[in-house]
């Protein structure tokens, strides 16, 4: 981990609220992806969580609120004052869905009652957003008749990581009708990969 991020996360749990701005406009001045290069230590970021949870309770600025869930969705902090402040974070505008989906999907039992808004996210702009929403939908309970329209939609997005994961919730189900079938060969036409192979075993799949 930088010194330069432990700094900048110190200044997020800055008794003053200016201090943590000025933080938090420094964090979001990263380019995309900096954490993926240099990773955040999790061991530092829990020891720092009461006072980040302090500072997003406290500050003013929503810029703030947004980098200490940030900082603690990466580092992967998982305890019900998170679950709870993540589970409001997850709207439509939120500017960091795609993280915030990652850190849903690896601990998605914690965040079943989030199911429709995750569900809402399906015609998202960004494609991160539409395909991370399919990765999470896997992963969660499923129910045939309130979930298969999106799971539908979703099997048919432009992007095919976004069709994989659909097609694998649509598995999951354990159920198959005529939309789903017609879906499924629109899979397969339009998919050269992972998704055509499910899509193609679950239609050969006598048991459905």
């Amino acid at each position: 981990m930088l010194k330069v991020d432990k700094q900048r996360i110190e200044g997020l749990i800055s008794t003053s609220d200016a201090d943590r701005i000025v933080a938090a406009k420094q964090l979001d001045a990263l380019p995309h992806g900096h954490f993926e290069n240099h990773r955040i230590s999790s061991a530092f970021v829990k020891q720092r969580e009461k006072k980040l949870l302090s500072a997003y309770r406290e500050t003013q600025s929503s810029l703030v609120r947004e980098w200490v869930l940030q900082i603690l969705a990466v580092a992967l902090i998982d305890t019900d004052d998170v679950i709870k402040i993540a589970s409001e974070a997850l709207t439509t505008d939120c500017r960091y869905l795609p993280t915030l989906l990652y850190y849903v999907w690896r601990s998605a039992p914690k965040f079943a009652h989030c199911k429709e808004k995750i569900k809402s996210l399906y015609q998202h702009p960004d494609v991160e957003v539409r395909w991370r929403s399919a990765l999470v939908l896997e992963k969660l309970p499923l129910e045939y008749k309130s979930d298969i329209a999106v799971i539908r939609t979703l099997m048919t997005d432009d992007y095919h990581t976004t069709r994989t994961y659909a097609v694998l919730a649509l598995k999951k189900l354990g159920r198959i009708e005529a939309l789903d079938r017609i879906a499924l060969e629109r899979v397969v036409r339009l998919d050269d990969g992972a998704a055509r192979t499910y899509a193609t075993e679950l239609l050969g799949r006598r048991e459905f």
